[in-house]
Order: structure tokens, then C-alpha cells, then sequence
């Protein structure tokens, strides 16, 4: 395969559409291993599915901003592949932002 192919078979691809390619065959193998919990390939899969049908019917889709204000936990990879997967433009918030900081940031944003 050429560079300029392989380059745009990257840019052409989403993340999720790399997952599921690479889960393909694998889908029972472990894709997030977080404390006890262990997420498999064709469960994160699920799990963004869902989430994307409930995004789609509170009306999110392409070009809205969705803050994300979550810990580091496997619900934070599933919305945000489900945000990026309906168009909408993530937009990532610490946890440990005092109140003004966060309301400036979720003004700007």
C-alpha cells in the first residue's frame, strides 16, 4: 500500500470504525481493563451504540457542544467515541475545576 493511500484510509476512518475493524474476529477479546471491570470488545460496541440511539433522541448530532465532565472511567471512552460517532464536538472539562472556572469554560465553549 502506497503512503498517500494508507494516509487517506486513516483520515477516512472514525476511531470507532478503527475499533470495529480491529475487533472484528476478536470481539471477545478485552478492549478496557479498568479495576475489576473488564470491557470487551463487542461490549464497548454495544455500549456505544446505545448511547449514540440516546443522544440521537435528546436531539444531539452534528455540531453541538457536549461537555464531557467525567472521571478517568470506562463510561468516559463510551461517550466519547458516542459524541464523536453522532458529529457533535466533545468538549472535555476537569473534574477538579472550581465552579467560575467551569462556568467560564462551559460559556466559551
Amino acid at each position: 500500500m502506497h503512503m498517500e493511500e494508507f494516509t487517506r484510509e486513516i483520515i477516512e476512518q472514525t476511531c470507532l470504525d478503527y475499533v470495529i475493524k480491529n475487533a472484528d474476529g476478536n470481539s471477545k477479546k478485552p478492549l478496557i481493563t479498568y479495576r475489576d471491570d473488564v470491557i470487551t470488545a463487542a461490549d464497548f460496541i454495544s455500549h456505544v451504540g446505545a448511547m449514540v440511539r440516546d443522544l440521537r433522541n435528546r436531539g444531539i448530532g452534528k455540531g453541538c457542544r457536549v461537555a464531557l465532565m467525567l472521571p478517568n472511567v470506562p463510561v468516559y471512552a463510551i461517550a466519547y467515541y458516542a459524541l464523536f460517532a453522532v458529529g457533535a464536538v466533545v468538549v472535555p472539562v476537569n473534574i477538579l475545576l472550581q465552579p467560575g472556572d467551569l462556568t467560564r469554560i462551559l460559556k466559551e465553549a
